[in-house]
């Protein structure tokens, strides 16, 4: 096992071990444990109730799994979604879940358990499409009043962040020598995979790390996200960051009493920490009107 996933395997939970998993272990996270940026459904008590909960960047749903994929298809499409969910901050796929009109849960189709084993199989499978391999837990979870009682469940695939990526997926139709590989990310409640030029800012370990440090204070799908304290160059202000944009290698903060928005390079960021006061982020640069100044070499 790779040393990333051995070390989220280490801070595994007994109780989150499971048959059902696709690994003997694996990471139970939250905001506060460790810094990982999502909470995995492991019973009923986890899973949203219908009505206002849209997918985002670390929660997506589907009404099924395709017949012909159940039957060993090859499952590169579910391969997308779990790669997706570890090169970017975690998440978790929702299987079983019909979407309104607006992206919202609408409600539960439940499945029979047979149904639902084969579902996690099939993520099994899609697991192996991957290079190298996520941490990944799929399991069966039994819905609160399902009717009839046979059909009673949906499927949570919950899906670690990857510490050392990225994670490709081998493209369909290949057999034999070299293969062909594509590199799945989340994007908002979207999946799509990087370009050439985005490969560099999730390979970098430092800006990776930093990008998941920063990820776990992105705002919530219902909510706002937390206030942090900006120390600068002779500076201090309070803001959130409103989203990281991998693309420019930047993350992007809406100041308390600023009118403007405020792209802030990864590279700049020095620490971070928790304090009494809540999260705090030092700043290699000066902040000038509520822009960034790079400090003079």
């Amino acid at each position: 096992m790779p040393a990333s996933e051995l070390a989220i395997a280490r801070r595994t939970s007994r109780s989150a071990r499971s048959s059902a998993c696709l690994l003997p272990e694996r990471a139970r996270t939250s905001d506060d444990d460790g810094g990982m940026a999502y909470k995995p459904f492991l019973a009923s008590g986890d899973l949203p109730q219908p009505g206002p909960v849209p997918e985002h960047l670390r929660f997506d749903m589907k009404l099924r799994v395709a017949p012909q994929v159940l039957q060993g298809v090859q499952p590169s499409d579910l391969a997308n979604d779990i790669a997706a969910f570890a090169n970017t901050s975690g998440g978790v796929l929702l299987i079983g879940a019909a979407e309104g009109p607006t992206g919202v849960l609408r409600e539960y189709v439940p499945m029979d358990h047979s149904t639902a084993q084969q579902v996690v199989n099939a993520y099994g499978r899609a697991r192996l499409e991957c290079s190298p391999q996520p941490v990944v837990g799929a399991r069966p979870v039994e819905l609160p009043a399902s009717q009839p009682q046979t059909l009673r469940y949906a499927v949570a695939v919950n899906c670690d962040p990857y510490l050392a990526p990225p994670i490709g997926v081998r493209m369909r139709g290949q057999s034999g020598g070299e293969k062909w590989w594509s590199f799945p990310v989340r994007r908002g409640a979207e999946t799509r995979h990087l370009r050439p030029e985005e490969l560099g800012t999730i390979m970098e370990p430092r800006l990776r790390r930093l990008s998941l440090q920063l990820s776990t204070l992105l705002p919530s799908p219902m909510g706002t996200g937390r206030r942090v304290k900006f120390y600068f160059r002779g500076h201090t202000a309070l803001g959130q960051i409103d989203r990281i944009d991998p693309e420019q290698a930047s993350f992007v903060v809406q100041f308390d009493t600023a009118t403007n928005d405020t792209p802030i390079p990864l590279e700049a960021v020095r620490m971070i920490w928790t304090a009494t006061g809540g999260t705090q982020i030092a700043i290699e640069g000066a902040l000038d009107h509520f822009n960034f100044v790079p400090t003079q070499p």
